[in-house]
C-alpha cells in the first residue's frame, strides 16, 4: 500500500514533495523493522548460547548477556519476554535448578557443592529458588529421588 501511494503520488503532474517525503520515511521505516525482526532470532540465539557456557558462572548477569549479544539489556529483556515468556534471570535461574535437579542424583556432592557449581551464590539462595520452583528443599528431592530408587530395586 506505500509503495501504490508513493507511485500515485509520483504520477502526479505535480507531487507533493512533504507527502513524498513522509511516504518515504513510512519506508525506510518498515525496512528497518523488517531488519530488526531479521536479527531477533539470531540475537536469542548468541544469548542463549552465551547462558549455556557461562551457565556456571555466579557473576553472569543481564548486562553480561546483553554485552556479549551486542545488544541493550532492554531489547534483550523484550527479546526474552516475547519470544520466551519469562524474564532472562528467570529463564537462568530455571537452567541452573534444572541442572542442580540432576546434580541431585550424585550423592558425592553436598547441596552447597551444588550451588556454587551450578552459579549461585549460596546454598541459602539456592534452596529458596528450587523450593519457590518444586515446591520442596533440594535436600528433601534428593530424598524422595533416593527413596524411589530404592523402591525401584526392592
Amino acid at each position: 500500500p506505500i509503495m501504490d501511494q508513493f507511485y500515485e503520488e509520483l504520477g502526479k503532474e505535480n507531487p507533493n514533495q512533504a507527502f513524498l517525503s513522509g511516504l518515504f520515511l513510512q519506508m525506510l521505516q518498515e525496512v528497518a523493522n523488517q531488519q530488526q525482526k531479521k536479527m531477533y532470532p539470531d540475537i536469542l540465539h548468541k544469548a542463549l548460547r552465551y547462558i549455556a557456557i557461562n551457565l556456571n558462572d555466579p557473576e553472569l548477569s543481564r548486562e553480561k548477556i546483553a554485552s556479549s549479544c551486542g545488544t541493550s539489556v532492554r531489547t534483550l529483556g523484550r527479546l526474552f519476554s516475547e519470544l520466551l515468556g519469562t524474564p532472562v534471570i528467570q529463564y537462568v535461574i530455571k537452567q541452573r535448578l534444572e541442572q542442580v535437579c540432576g546434580m541431585l542424583a550424585l550423592p558425592r556432592f553436598s547441596i552447597k557443592e551444588i550451588a556454587l557449581r551450578s552459579g549461585f551464590q549460596s546454598a541459602g539462595f539456592l534452596s529458596a529458588q528450587f523450593r519457590q520452583h518444586y515446591g520442596l528443599t533440594p535436600k528433601e528431592y534428593r530424598r524422595k529421588l533416593f527413596e524411589k530408587e530404592n523402591h525401584d530395586h526392592l
